[in-house]
């Protein structure tokens, strides 16, 4: 298949969330020839309100985050490619293929994300869509205080999940599947006072704006809220292929100007160990484009 030579950049960016967005904003601001990649899925996308993004005081939707930023990019006129970059490689410069299309950059930025891992029932979509199934306890734990939660996970992590949840509520309900309630674990969730329930679930539904959980005992649990406690990957798989050392999780490990084990690659965003928030995500982005931006100065003998 032949592709499309985009050419040669100061710096590609892969990832169309808040921190390839802003990434890019910062670095047209310093004056730099840079493109985007962006495969259209970002997680923030699914965030139907949020109330602890900066200012918003009735909340703001995760789409309407993006489309703002998108409008800032293109105010700056950065070229977003709307493909899925493939392929990474790095010789002198970085190489950069998607199926249609190839460039150039002597940097590149990964903020490419991460990906839940989502509970096995139908219509998550439309679940998430509604503020029902819930992500992100620092997000919107708040917005759960005395409410029925239920936590959908598989072991140590629902644990951890739902005790984080007790700042907020203490009518929660844990649903782990039989073989990894071990004896150890059950003693902690005693301990903590929480609920178990290791039947298992045959599909979560919303009924008046209500979680129903149908069990396959036939019974129908209502809660406000669920959250689903089974963990997300980084999307990694382009750091993988240059070896880029990763942590738990696939998430990439950064040094405090966001660079990679790999010389001229960088990463933010959630694709990065530590705090998974938007306002981490922006804060990676400007640290990561300023000192790309630095580091040219210095090989064009201006600094």
């Amino acid at each position: 298949m032949s592709t499309n030579s985009l050419g040669n950049y100061d710096c590609v960016i892969i990832g169309g969330g808040p921190a390839g967005l802003l990434c890019a904003v910062y670095l047209a601001r310093f004056k730099r020839n840079v493109i985007l990649f962006d495969r259209e899925a970002s997680r923030a996308a699914l965030i139907p309100l949020s109330h602890n993004y900066p200012g918003a005081v009735n909340g703001i939707s995760g789409k309407d985050i993006l489309g703002a930023l998108r409008k800032q990019v293109a105010y700056y006129q950065v070229k977003i490619i709307n493909e899925v970059v493939i392929k990474l490689e790095k010789n002198n410069k970085f190489k950069i293929s998607s199926e249609k299309s190839n460039c150039e950059a002597d940097y590149v930025v990964l903020a490419t994300g991460s990906t839940d891992v989502q509970p096995t029932v139908s219509h998550v979509k439309k679940l998430i869509d509604k503020g029902l199934l819930r992500h992100c306890l620092v997000c919107d734990g708040f917005e759960v205080i005395n409410q029925e939660i239920a936590v959908i996970g598989n072991g140590e992590h629902a644990l951890n999940e739902a005790k984080f949840l007790l700042s907020y509520t203490n009518k929660i309900t844990v649903f782990l599947p039989a073989s990894a309630l071990t004896l150890s674990l059950k003693q902690k969730f005693a301990e903590a006072n929480i609920k178990v329930n290791i039947n298992n679930i045959n599909d979560v539904i919303n009924e008046n704006n209500k979680i129903i959980i149908l069990l396959d005992n036939q019974k129908k649990l209502s809660f406000d809220a669920a959250y689903a406690a089974l963990g997300a990957r980084a999307n990694a798989s382009l750091a993988q292929q240059l070896q880029v050392v990763c942590g738990e999780n696939n998430c990439i490990t950064t040094d405090h100007h966001q660079r990679t084990s790999i010389e001229g690659l960088y990463a933010a965003g959630d694709v990065v160990e530590g705090l998974n928030q938007i306002v981490t995500a922006y804060a990676q982005a400007a640290i990561a484009a300023t000192d790309i931006h630095h580091c040219l100065l210095h090989r064009e003998g201006k600094k």
